[in-house]
């Protein structure tokens, strides 16, 4: 049962928390201003030379090689002219660098970005460099990006095309003939070559408007299937009612474990307290008899029992914690030099009992 105690006990005091390496932040553009620690996770808080915000989330010591690698990210999201945030978040467990990008405003061909990543953009520093797996929001589809930064302009085009933006198709510079021909001068001022030559143009933009309307059939109906496979995937990644009613029976079962769980552990707490109580008064109790054999052996003359006052004792003990070597002698010398009252056989009796030295 001691043992089972003094576990508990050595888990409650003992905590570990990451040492961060001495590093020195200017360095890397940063400046240090505080940081706090939660579930052994330790998060630094920066700002960089334009007072953005730095955030740096590790449950491990960190070293200037870190650093420079977080100082780099932060430099290539600065240069993009696309971008501009105020906020950057990394998080580092092992070799793994992942980076949360929240950007204040993110316009790129008029369109901004923002809105379809409510969450932020994520982000994953790999030996190919910056790479990126997560979903967008587009009213009710949730599009997959993922691939490799080179760039911020292919990154851009790469969000745009998974969103499905496209270009808005130009109306042919031909398109105006039509109009032309309705603001030429009447037929009484035009010949007849002239009426058939505007003729043939009219048929032939006409025949132009129906292939590109053909065309740009094509390309609905291309996108109808590019939507229904986009939709498809989802529906295939949406759990069916009997995986939801799982889950919900395994969380219900995990809430009841950690009820039971907190049970224990208040249960645990309360058997530590009652031993801490329980050593308590056993120490009470045992300088109790050391008190009462010393003045039961600490008789006079006639028989007249003598007490060492509390003091005394307690000064005897401050020295030996300070020189275990200290002797009978050497104790009795120094309580006549400040003046104790006290004899040597009481010094004696005293090593004897707290010390168990005779001599």
């Amino acid at each position: 049962m001691k043992k089972k105690i003094l576990a508990i006990i050595f888990l409650i005091i003992i905590g570990v928390s990451p040492i961060m390496a001495s590093v020195d932040f200017a360095t890397y553009g940063l400046t240090y201003k505080n940081k706090e620690i939660e579930n052994d996770v330790t998060v630094m808080y920066f700002l960089d030379k334009d007072a953005r915000r730095i955030s740096v989330s590790s449950n491990q010591s960190l070293d200037a090689q870190d650093f420079e690698k977080i100082s780099s990210i932060n430099k290539t999201f600065s240069s993009w002219k696309y971008l501009e945030y105020t906020s950057l978040s990394f998080f580092i467990d092992g070799e793994r660098i992942q980076i949360l990008l929240k950007p204040d405003s993110f316009v790129y061909e008029s369109i901004n970005l923002v809105p379809y990543a409510p969450a932020g953009f994520f982000f994953t520093q790999t030996p190919s460099g910056l790479a990126y797996n997560f979903r967008l929001t587009s009213g009710a589809s949730f599009p997959k990006l993922k691939g490799i930064v080179n760039d911020e302009e292919s990154f851009c085009k790469e969000v745009l095309a998974v969103l499905g933006f496209s270009q808005v198709p130009k109306v042919p510079s031909e398109a105006n003939s039509f109009t032309a021909a309705q603001e030429s001068p009447s037929a009484s001022d035009t010949t007849m070559s002239d009426f058939e030559g505007n003729n043939v143009q009219i048929m032939e933009l006409i025949k132009k408007l129906q292939e590109e309307g053909s065309q740009n059939n094509d390309a609905f109906e291309l996108f109808k299937d590019k939507v229904s496979d986009r939709i498809g995937s989802i529906e295939e990644n949406v759990p069916t009612r009997q995986e939801i009613v799982d889950l919900e029976n395994k969380n219900a079962k995990l809430a009841g474990e950690l009820e039971d769980s907190l049970i224990q552990q208040k249960d645990l707490i309360k058997e530590v307290l009652e031993l801490q109580q329980s050593l308590k008064s056993l120490s009470e109790e045992v300088e109790t008899l050391r008190k009462a054999m010393i003045t039961l052996h600490d008789k006079g003359l006639f028989g007249s029992v003598n007490i060492v006052d509390s003091e005394t004792i307690s000064r005897i003990l401050k020295m030996k914690d300070k020189d275990p070597k200290l002797t009978i002698e050497e104790a009795y010398s120094t309580l006549a030099k400040e003046k104790y009252s006290v004899t040597e056989y009481e010094v004696m009796l005293i090593f004897s009992v707290y010390f168990n030295e005779f001599k």
